[in-house]
């Protein structure tokens, strides 16, 4: 459950935990859970913010923002927040495409045995050709 600390009608504090709690209140000691009980939160300004479903959207992230009063109840509300385009992408290493080419490992089992060591020795072989060892950079 997510709560907020409400000050003048708008959002002072979100999330608010039971430990905010204990800081803005130092000599009153509380529950576990204090909290839940919603009767007792209007003593602190403290209510309980609904929770939303956070949106799934290829492509995008989901940031959180401040909760919203519709009157009745605080609602947590989400933002889809397109990933950046990056028009010059970092080349891997040589290291990190090797272990892309070779997949995980329950992938490298199942090639073995489903085509022998050998067909995977040559494999090994081709992905070490086509990702040769760079030199050091000095």
């Amino acid at each position: 459950m997510n709560y907020a600390k409400i000050e003048n009608g708008v959002v002072a504090k979100y999330p608010y935990s039971l430990n905010d709690l204990k800081r803005d209140n130092p000599t009153i000691g509380f529950p576990k859970n204090y909290l839940s009980q919603a009767a007792r939160n209007s003593e602190y300004n403290v209510v309980e913010v609904a929770d939303v479903d956070r949106p799934v959207k290829e492509g995008s992230n989901a940031e959180e923002e401040t909760p919203t009063f519709d009157g009745s109840i605080w609602t947590q509300n989400w933002k889809l927040v397109e990933d950046p385009v990056d028009d010059n992408p970092v080349p891997l290493s040589w290291w990190a495409e090797r272990l892309v080419a070779y997949g995980e490992a329950i992938e490298q089992i199942e090639f073995i045995t489903e085509n022998g060591l050998d067909a995977w020795q040559s494999k090994v072989l081709e992905i070490k050709a086509k990702y040769p060892k760079e030199p050091p950079q000095s």
